[in-house]
């Protein structure tokens, strides 16, 4: 079974996720500890993936409705930016963030990225300048990582809570998840501004008689369908968020027992149902047809085997866990928790650079849990923090995504001086994530 991930692993890297991911699939039939049957049952029937399926392609109704123009438009036309071009800056990353977070990273990035070159051409500040250069990363990273982060259901999200559970055989509640990605997603943001404004020392001064203009009046109103989409988001949000919550403080209440039963597909399908049913002006909210042309079927289908790899690989049957634990531990005997955890977050912070995240995440996750608990000391803490370094991988166009999407901006950023930047900004934001995050998981975990 290493074997077979190992070479899943290369595939991955070198070459898809589609078809290195079928033949695994094979492969680990082929051992005859499952019949492709049942395989079928722990890897598309996961809980994890088919909940995928339905948010991805709610989160698409969403975007189409518009909600990400109107809440990054209504976070930058705020009076405060009036003259304050550090405040314009700041608003421009929350923005992002928020757009990240809430709805679309992608279509977030694209809307903040057309308003910097907007500002930047008004106030003569060339392409490959340092200002617009940070920004560009910038907005990506306070979008497309910090912002996609903060809600346990989405992407990088559901790859920890579905290798944790699969790994420890329990969950991580929704509320305690957020409790400590939505506060660290605004440090690492605000670390960024301030490496801006104090280390790089970003002369903004061309920018002091900025204004909110440039934003379209009606950008700001919100329409039938805005409004639909923000009431169906809130309460998807505050469903999947009560589902853990009630369990909690009120164990005996009837609606804690339904949503429990109903589970996290459950509420999507309620959700989802809603949007179809409701009526705009004639036109159902949701086209399903159209919305599901969002879902991501290579991630779908590299769920599909992660997933079922992590119990693989962790159970009994397998002996890796054991040989894990008896080879790694005597190396961490009578080092603290905290010199394990510099440890790992910094070799995957390394790794991640040149190796896909999400992958990444499943393999250390399969590692440390079983280390973790031989140390006597949970794992939780140790993996919200990777979920944020483990992200941080932009140190070239091959590292990641939203590198990809850096370095495709050739308009605007050089190459040879983005390296240099983000150097000591990855730095940077990787002792803040390890130095706060580490504390702050140790106290909600």
């Amino acid at each position: 079974m290493l074997g077979i991930f190992i070479g899943l692993i290369y595939a991955w890297t070198t070459t898809s996720l589609l078809w290195p991911t079928f033949v695994g699939m094979l492969a680990v039939v082929s051992t005859g500890i499952y019949t492709m049957t049942d395989f079928a049952k722990i890897s598309f029937g996961h809980e994890t993936v088919v909940f995928m399926i339905l948010i991805t392609a709610f989160a698409t109704a969403l975007d189409d409705a518009g909600l990400v123009k109107f809440i990054s438009s209504w976070i930058i036309s705020r009076k405060i930016v009036e003259g304050r071009p550090w405040v314009f800056t700041l608003m421009i990353l929350l923005g992002a963030f928020l757009g990240g977070m809430l709805v679309n990273a992608l279509a977030s990035v694209i809307f903040f990225w057309t308003i910097l070159y907007s500002v930047c051409k008004e106030f003569e500040i060339k392409p490959y300048e340092k200002y617009p250069s940070l920004m560009i990363l910038g907005i990506v990273f306070a979008s497309m990582t910090a912002g996609l982060t903060v809600f346990p259901f989405r992407l990088t999200g559901l790859i920890v809570l579905g290798a944790v559970q699969s790994v420890t055989q329990s969950s991580i509640p929704f509320a305690q998840y957020i409790l400590f990605t939505l506060p660290m997603g605004l440090l690492l943001i605000l670390t960024y501004f301030a490496i801006m404004k104090f280390i790089f020392r970003v002369d903004l001064s061309r920018m002091n008689k900025i204004s909110v203009n440039f934003i379209n009046p009606q950008d700001l109103l919100l329409d039938k369908r805005q409004k639909c989409a923000a009431l169906l988001m809130a309460l998807m949000v505050v469903l999947l968020i009560s589902i853990d919550l009630l369990k909690l403080f009120l164990p005996d209440l009837g609606l804690t027992g339904l949503l429990g039963s109903w589970g996290i597909i459950g509420v999507m399908l309620l959700v989802i149902s809603l949007a179809l049913v409701i009526h705009i002006d004639g036109e159902p909210f949701m086209n399903y047809r159209s919305a599901a042309k969002g879902i991501d079927w290579d991630m779908i289908y590299l769920f599909a085997i992660i997933l079922p790899f992590s119990t693989i690989l962790t159970s009994d049957v397998t002996g890796i866990k054991a040989f894990l634990i008896q080879t790694l531990s005597p190396l961490f005997v009578g080092k603290s928790f905290v010199f394990f955890a510099a440890i790992v977050l910094i070799l995957g912070t390394l790794i991640t650079n040149v190796a896909n995240n999400a992958v990444l995440l499943v393999i250390f996750i399969n590692i440390c849990c079983p280390i973790c608990e031989s140390m006597g000391v949970s794992p939780i803490p140790l993996v919200m923090c990777m979920l944020f370094c483990f992200q941080l991988a932009y140190m070239t166009p091959a590292a990641s995504a939203p590198a990809a999407f850096v370095f495709g901006n050739t308009t605007w950023i050089k190459a040879s001086a983005m390296y240099k930047y983000i150097a000591i900004i990855l730095v940077l934001l990787f002792i803040v994530a390890f130095a706060v995050g580490l504390p702050l998981a140790s106290l909600i975990f």
